[in-house]
Order: C-alpha cells, then sequence, then structure tokens
C-alpha cells in the first residue's frame, strides 16, 4: 500500500471549501419534494406498488439527505464564521428540549445547533397527520438523542431549515465568486 502524494486536499482547499452547493441544493429539493409528495403516495392507499416504493425508501432517503445536508452545511458555516459572514445563533428553526420530558426548559432550536442534532440523532420521526393511519407527512422532523446520558429532543421544522440553508449557500457562492 502506498500514499499518493502527488496532490493533496482538504476540506478547505484555499479559500473555497470543497462543498458541492449544487449538490447541496439538490438534496434540499429532494427532501422537501419527498415531504410534499407525501399526500399523493397516501391517496393511492397501502396496498398500491407505488405506495410500497414509498414506504420503502421515503425514511431511508429522508433521514440520509437531512444528515448530508447537516454535515455540508456545518462545514460551510464554520467558514462563514471564520470569515464573519454569516451567523447562526440568529437563525432559529425549531424548538430543543434538553430533557426529552421536561416541556418546561425549551428553547428556540438555533440553525448550526439543528445540524449537530440531526447527526447525533439517535432516533428520527416525521411528522404526519395521524400516527395510526397517515395519509400526510409535514415538513417538521423531531429528532431524539442523548449528550451526557440526558435524553433531548430537537423539534426541527424543515421549512425554515431549508430556508436557513438556501440563505448561507447563496451567501456562500456569492462570496466564493468575489475570491
Amino acid at each position: 500500500m502506498a500514499e499518493d502524494l502527488r496532490k493533496s486536499w482538504s476540506w478547505q482547499d484555499g479559500e473555497r471549501l470543497l462543498v458541492n452547493t449544487g449538490t447541496l441544493r439538490l438534496d434540499l429539493f429532494r427532501l422537501l419534494a419527498s415531504i410534499f409528495a407525501s399526500q399523493r403516495f397516501y391517496a393511492f392507499g397501502y396496498d398500491h406498488e407505488l405506495m410500497r416504493l414509498y414506504v420503502q425508501f421515503a425514511d431511508s432517503e429522508a433521514h440520509r439527505q437531512l444528515v448530508d445536508l447537516a454535515v455540508s452545511v456545518r462545514l460551510l458555516l464554520e467558514r462563514a464564521a471564520k470569515r464573519g459572514w454569516f451567523h447562526s445563533s440568529s437563525r432559529h428553526c425549531g424548538v430543543l428540549l434538553p430533557k426529552h420530558d421536561d416541556d418546561s426548559r425549551h428553547s428556540p432550536l438555533e440553525f448550526r445547533e439543528a445540524c449537530n442534532k440531526i447527526i447525533h440523532a439517535e432516533v428520527v420521526r416525521f411528522d404526519v397527520d395521524d400516527s395510526e393511519n397517515p395519509t400526510e407527512r409535514r415538513p417538521t422532523v423531531y429528532l431524539y438523542g442523548r449528550k451526557s446520558k440526558v435524553m433531548w429532543k430537537a423539534t426541527l421544522d424543515l421549512v425554515q431549515f431549508a430556508r436557513h440553508v438556501e440563505h448561507l449557500v447563496t451567501l456562500t457562492e456569492h462570496h466564493d465568486s468575489a475570491v
């Protein structure tokens, strides 16, 4: 085995971050499209072959897209914070319960923290209109995880999250074109 020493790369190549913003936007679109198309799939009925296709792939694809988005966004946020042109602390996209069973201690879910919660979630659930017999998904995601043995819960507003992602990507592309 030999390491190729001719060219190396890092997550940050000079001034440009190696995150494909086109792919990031496409994943964002696909995630939102799968959520908003759910009502049409559910209308087919559970025995329909297209609904079986939706059931087979919807959850795993949405989860993969969420994690991919969160990781890419975190990379973009790190760069933006170093350069001082994007502040995620003023951007909220849900609610955080540091102790999932204590509703009184909720706080706004900041954009950067939303990415962390997506990455570290042990359980991911999508909001539906009826938990027993759903007919549509809604653009809300419930994330559950553990921090120092304490269970937390985050409720993510996907539309607000998507708006922040799109704003960050637009700013990134603008700053990259100016370099």
